[in-house]
């Protein structure tokens, strides 16, 4: 831009300082603190008409925190590219509950007001992990722009995580039974870092982890309640914590294992769905990167 004309009317106004603002664009669609991430660097320079051109010392920003969200989630598959298929927090009794007043919300805090989100996991840079070990480096969990105290270049009113106020993190999601027929048993395929293991195992300081599936009442009147993955399937046992596994289990998922699930003699017809909870400890230290079911 040209020089501004002096203001005459101000005694000695060329010993005055000149201040210039400005703005620049950042056109990397993605930048995730914590994982691959990246900052701005920029300079000034005057076209000063006595002294020359002057180039300004540069100045580097904050981390930006930016990403361009496309789900690529299917109806048996999900990859924590996004959220298009998270349920909120609930007991899912019914078929009827899976429906877009009980589907997530993205923009809601993981640590706010609000029953059915606070005891959130995240999903952050294509994985599934606890709010408290995602971000930068040495500042985990605090989303913040740099105005508002944080570590980033951010959008305003971001959360900080750094603490959280319920300690078990859960994330739950619906899978839909696409084969002819019923089913009443499936492959469950799981990738990242952790242990899987049974309900009432400690959760804190670890990556271990618990899986449930839960079966909604179906048309044919068929349901459970919340069934360990970690836990041999018994027959006529349906309640929470009750086991769901069929054969021996493969715990650790790194590289990524498959289970087997069983209902025993309940099943889901085509087109009805199943519930996956995935539930964690704050202090979690592992991440899923994927989930995927086969029914057979």
């Amino acid at each position: 831009m040209a020089l501004p004309s002096l203001s005459t009317g101000v005694a000695a106004a060329y010993d005055y300082d000149l201040f210039v603002t400005g703005t620049f664009s950042f056109d990397r669609s993605s930048s995730i603190p914590g994982e691959t991430a990246y900052t701005a660097t920029v300079s000034g320079r005057a076209h000063h008409p006595l002294q020359g051109n002057t180039t300004s010392s540069s100045s580097q920003s904050n981390q930006v925190l930016v990403l361009t969200v496309s789900d690529s989630s299917t109806t048996t598959a999900e990859s924590f590219d996004g959220e298009d298929k998270r349920l909120i927090a609930g007991s899912y009794a019914n078929q009827s509950d899976i429906s877009n007043s009980n589907s997530w919300d993205s923009t809601v805090s993981l640590d706010g007001a609000s029953a059915s989100y606070n005891t959130g996991l995240a999903v952050y840079g294509d994985k599934l992990s606890s709010p408290q070990k995602i971000g930068k480096s040495g500042n985990e969990g605090d989303f913040r722009d740099v105005s508002e105290g944080g570590p980033l270049e951010a959008p305003s009113g971001n959360p900080n995580y750094g603490s959280l106020t319920n300690a078990t993190r859960e994330y739950i999601r619906y899978f839909t039974q696409t084969a002819a027929g019923s089913k009443s048993g499936f492959t469950v395929t799981i990738a990242g870092t952790g242990t899987i293991v049974s309900s009432g195992t400690s959760l804190s300081g670890g990556n271990n982890f618990n899986v449930f599936f839960k079966l909604p009442n179906t048309a044919d009147g068929f349901t459970t309640g919340w069934l360990d993955l970690a836990t041999a399937f018994a027959t006529g046992q349906y309640a929470d914590d009750d086991g769901c596994l069929s054969g021996a289990l493969t715990s650790n998922i790194s590289g990524g294992v498959t289970n087997t699930v069983t209902l025993g003699v309940k099943s889901a017809n085509q087109n009805e769905y199943i519930v996956i909870k995935i539930v964690a400890d704050k202090t979690w230290t592992g991440n899923i990167s994927s989930v995927s079911i086969s029914w057979t």
